[in-house]
This record gives structure tokens, sequence and C-alpha cells, in this order.
């Protein structure tokens, strides 16, 4: 089960990295929107920081992202 979980969180990280850069935008770029350090989101496209539910949906907002659709995405490629 863990691995399972483990290849989840690494696939919505990527997701969300690939998407920051599609969008054109720098971690610092896309710390600003969360208001979060740069650190954070650094951490969370390195699949290091675990996301809460509320926080992956902070991410695709930012991102300007249907959540639904990147976590969909995410699982097809997990």
């Amino acid at each position: 089960m863990k691995s399972s979980l483990e290849g989840c969180r690494r696939a919505i990280a990527r997701d969300i990295r690939d998407a920051r850069r599609a969008a054109g935008l720098t971690q610092g770029e896309l710390a600003k929107r969360l208001r979060r350090p740069p650190s954070y989101v650094s951490r969370a496209e390195r699949g290091i920081q675990s996301l809460s539910v509320a926080e992956f949906v902070d991410f695709a907002r930012a991102l300007r992202l249907d959540p639904g659709e990147l976590l969909s995405r995410a699982l097809k490629n997990a």
C-alpha cells in the first residue's frame, strides 16, 4: 500500500512541476501566488512535502487548473 501511495505522491509532484513549467512560472512566482516560501514549492514538486487536499486545490488554482483534472492526470501517470 505504501508504494502505491508513494507513486501517487510522486506523480502529483511531477504533474504540479510540469504544469508550473507549462504556465511559464518559476517556483518563486508560484510561491507568491500561494503565499508560501519557494522552498515549499520545491519540496512539493520533489514529492518531499505531502499535500493536504486543501493544499493540492490551492496549487491547482494558483496554476489556473481544474483540481479534478490535475488529479486525474496525476493518477493516470502514477
